[in-house]
């Protein structure tokens, strides 16, 4: 998919992106994180391409983990305007998880050293959700 392809998808309102000014601020100080957003990020959208969503709104956010109170969690919400059913949402979700997933295993693969401890370390506290239910 061209840069051309995802910036349409901009343009024509398919995909609207929020990142919380944490993250922001994350992606200014951290490469490496910088790196991993933008695999997802363009994962995501190269997967609203080839499958024809109309309209998706994603936000990217830190959450601490209940288990692990010092961890922070790294989630991605996804909210899908055209889907009305809990099902639907579920099974786009789990296409979306699939999907994603082998697009950040890709970029571990071809990763050495730290940056590839760091990413290894990202997709861990990696979680995709979906919302509403």
């Amino acid at each position: 998919m061209s840069g051309k392809d995802l910036s349409n998808l901009m343009d024509k309102g398919k995909i609207s992106l929020i990142f919380s000014p944490e993250i922001e601020n994350h992606m200014i100080s951290d490469k490496i994180f910088t790196r991993f957003i933008n695999n997802v990020e363009s994962a995501l959208k190269e997967f609203v391409f080839l499958n024809n969503i109309h309209k998706i709104t994603y936000n990217f956010y830190f959450k601490k983990d209940w288990e692990i109170p010092d961890q922070k969690n790294l989630i991605l919400s996804l909210d899908f305007k055209e889907l009305s059913t809990t099902q639907e949402k579920i099974d786009l979700l789990s296409k979306i998880t699939l999907f994603v997933q082998e697009k950040i295993i890709e970029l571990i693969e071809i990763s050495s050293g730290k940056e590839k401890k760091k990413f290894e370390n990202l997709e861990y506290q990696f979680f995709l959700y979906v919302e509403p239910l």
